[in-house]
């Protein structure tokens, strides 16, 4: 079974909280919530909705971790392979990694 569990970014701090306990997601405007994907990359760390990562198996393709409800989770269009993927940063603290 997946483990579920959350981070946030607080806006209001300007900083990544890591094991967030949700209570009220009415707060959502002030703390984006980001849900643990169950998966880890090929160096072990746990990948996060909102993380930007690097595919390193065909070519040097970078995107934004999501989730479709007929795909699953997606690194930009593409369908995770977490043994070929790196996580860089995240949408909030390292969003130019996108451009």
């Amino acid at each position: 079974m997946r483990e579920i569990k959350f981070r946030a970014w607080s806006i209001k701090e300007n900083e990544m909280i890591n094991d967030v306990f949700v209570v009220d997601t009415r707060t959502q405007h002030l703390m984006p919530l980001m849900q643990y994907t169950g998966l880890k990359d090929k160096n072990g760390k746990e990948i996060y909705e909102g993380d930007i990562c690097r595919e390193v198996f065909q070519g040097e393709y970078v995107g934004e971790v999501t989730f479709s409800p007929t795909q699953g989770y997606l690194v930009g269009n593409r369908p995770i392979w977490p043994h070929d993927i790196e996580v860089i940063g995240n949408i909030y603290e390292n969003g130019d990694l996108l451009k």
